[in-house]
């Protein structure tokens, strides 16, 4: 029978022998750990990203001023989960170009959006202290004033419309937020 410290002693001598690949696998746990987080945030963008692009596909069939799509919903959630600008001004830009091409076509109105997602973008990086949801709420409602003003100042819209898409666009994202906004967090973080 070998004795404990023959044990340990032969445990030490194969450390010793194979440090090398010992030292590399664990650098590569430890980068792997690291890179979790990476991937799993370029995962749900991705996600994020396909489902946005295809949320404006009712304009081809409803033209109205109707402010119904998932880009501010998925440019917030990837802000407030992730706290990565860059990514999420990746997200958010895709995002729109591409349900703007899929739903409509890309027009000088998809500016209104950026300017209203880039300032968005920008004030969602301070922490308001709320919960997820109370924050997204917030944050919609800044939005949704933002680009109603830019439709009226910058591209003269008349005020029904603005009524239309502000209220549609509130109410949509009212709904979205309180019963997707908690799930899917605690599902991607």
């Amino acid at each position: 029978m070998v004795k404990k410290s023959n044990k340990l002693k032969l445990m030490f001598d194969f450390i010793k022998k194979h440090k090398r690949i010992i030292l590399i696998i664990t650098i590569l746990l430890f980068t792997s750990l690291l890179l979790l987080d990476y991937v799993k945030a370029v995962f749900y963008s991705i996600i994020f990203i396909g489902i946005s692009s295809v949320s404006k596909t009712y304009q081809r069939i409803i033209k109205s001023s109707i402010g119904i799509d998932l880009v501010l919903f998925s440019t917030l959630m990837i802000s407030l989960a992730y706290h990565n600008i860059v990514l999420t001004f990746l997200v958010s830009y895709i995002s729109l170009i591409l349900a703007d091409i899929i739903g409509t076509k890309l027009s000088h109105t998809s500016l209104v959006s950026l300017i209203g997602l880039t300032i968005i973008i920008f004030v969602s990086s301070f922490n308001f202290g709320l919960n997820i949801m109370y924050t997204m709420i917030l944050l919609s409602l800044v939005y949704s004033i933002i680009t109603s003003l830019l439709y009226y100042y910058m591209l003269g819209s008349s005020p029904q419309r603005i009524s239309l898409y502000f209220f549609s666009q509130i109410i949509f994202n009212l709904i979205i937020i309180i019963n997707l906004s908690i799930p899917i967090n605690n599902l991607i973080v």
